[in-house]
């Protein structure tokens, strides 16, 4: 049986986990106290693979480890609880790799495993560090769709809705407060979306 739900999607593709793909849209969270911070991008794949991203051309080496840095100045800077378009950095590979991004900078160590879009989901639950001491005490949950028309619902840990609103392909959301715990809120969408907090 090739679709085992006989949804019409092949179970090669819908069971597909792997961490490695061709196409990342890149994004992540403000660093407003310190926009000084450098992103690393930790690419792993096979030598020779070929990268492109911000206009620039990269090549895998023998290593099959690559690391590209870029500035804060080349961040695409974000607005609180507003939708936008163009916060993500695109990259491509010719060959499926994985990628660890990296934020650095003056009192920031921050790193994750970029999930590619194919494990996406469209629910999930939020966590957050409730900063005791931390002047902004700012709170961030970062949304991206790849999906046109994509409702989404973020709701409070006890189900009340917090915000709604609709993302299209492209598209963020940076969910935030001052001194707000959001640690047990859900986000709900249509369709999938990639969630950073």
């Amino acid at each position: 049986d090739l679709d085992d739900d006989n949804d019409g999607i092949l179970d090669t593709d819908e069971c597909d986990v792997t961490l490695a793909a061709t196409t990342f849209n890149l994004f992540a969270p403000p660093n407003f106290l310190h926009p000084d911070e450098i992103w690393n991008i930790v690419i792993s794949g096979d030598e020779g693979t070929t990268i492109t991203f911000l206009g620039s051309t990269y090549v895998i080496p023998a290593s099959q480890t690559l690391v590209i840095s870029i500035t804060g100045a080349q961040v695409p800077d974000l607005t609180d609880n507003v939708v936008e378009s163009g916060k993500s950095l695109l990259l491509i590979a010719d060959m499926p790799v994985t990628i660890i991004h990296e934020l650095t900078g003056d009192y920031t160590s921050d790193s994750w495993v970029v999930l590619p879009e194919k494990i996406w989901g469209n629910s999930y639950r939020l966590f957050t560090y409730h900063y005791s001491v931390n002047a902004l005490k700012d709170q961030y949950a970062m949304i991206y769709s790849a999906t046109d028309a994509n409702d989404v619902l973020i709701k409070d840990k006890t189900g009340v809705v917090q915000k709604s609103f609709t993302l299209n392909a492209g598209e963020t959301y940076l969910q935030t407060g001052v001194d707000l715990n959001m640690t047990g809120w859900t986000v709900e969408s249509t369709y999938n979306v990639g969630v950073i907090v």
